[in-house]
C-alpha cells in the first residue's frame, strides 16, 4: 500500500484506548493522536511504537479541524492516504491487511475520496466485496490526500457532528466516490 498515516482524537479516553491504538499503529507511517481532553493526563504511548506523534494543548478543537491538521502534517509528509479512527475504534490484525489490500488493488482509487467499512461485526469471510455509497463515517475510514485538497478538506463550522456526511456529499458533487467494503468490519 502506498504511504498511509493515522489519526485518532481522544476525549477523556478510557484506559482500553491504548489496545484499540495497538491495533492499527504499527501499520502505519506515522499516526497522529490529538487529545481533545480539557484535563490532560499523559498517556504511556512509548509501547505503541516510534511512529506515534502525540498532541495534547487542553483544547478541544473538534473533530474537522483535528482531522484537517493530520491531513495537513500527511501531505506535507508526502502521505498518500490518512486513516481516521476514534478512540473506542479497533481492527482485528486480518481485517486491517485485507481492508489495506483491498485498497490496493482498486482499479479506481484514484477517483475514490473516502474507502470505508462496515462498523459493525458481521459473520463471513472477509473479502474486497464493495459498494458506492453516499455517505461513510469517519471511523475506520481512508481518506485520499491527493482528492482531500481538492475537495477542500472537512468543515471546521461544524465541530463534531456531520462531519463525515458532509465531507462525503462534497466529494460526491465534486465527481468523487465514496466506497464502502461490506465485509470488512
Amino acid at each position: 500500500m502506498e504511504k498511509v498515516f493515522g489519526v485518532v482524537i481522544l476525549y477523556n479516553p478510557a484506559s482500553d484506548v491504548i489496545q484499540n491504538i495497538r491495533s492499527y499503529a504499527k501499520k502505519l507511517s506515522k499516526l497522529y493522536i490529538f487529545d481533545n481532553s480539557d484535563a490532560v493526563v499523559p498517556l504511556d504511548l512509548k509501547e505503541l511504537g516510534s511512529n506515534i506523534v502525540y498532541t495534547a494543548d487542553g483544547i478541544n478543537k473538534g473533530i474537522a479541524e483535528r482531522l484537517n491538521q493530520a491531513a495537513a502534517q500527511a501531505m506535507a509528509e508526502e502521505g498518500d492516504w490518512l486513516l481516521t479512527m476514534d478512540q473506542d475504534s479497533f481492527f482485528d490484525e486480518q481485517a486491517l491487511d485485507i481492508y489495506f489490500s483491498c485498497i490496493t488493488s482498486s482499479k479506481e482509487k484514484e477517483q475514490v475520496a473516502m474507502f470505508g467499512l462496515e462498523y459493525e461485526q458481521k459473520t463471513g469471510a472477509l473479502n474486497c466485496e464493495s459498494e458506492e455509497t453516499s455517505f461513510l463515517i469517519t471511523s475506520g475510514s481512508l481518506v485520499n490526500l491527493e482528492l482531500f485538497k481538492k475537495i477542500g478538506g472537512f468543515d471546521e463550522r461544524l465541530f463534531i457532528d456531520e462531519v463525515d456526511s458532509e465531507y462525503c456529499l462534497r466529494a460526491n458533487i465534486n465527481g468523487y466516490k465514496t466506497v464502502k467494503f461490506k465485509n470488512i468490519f
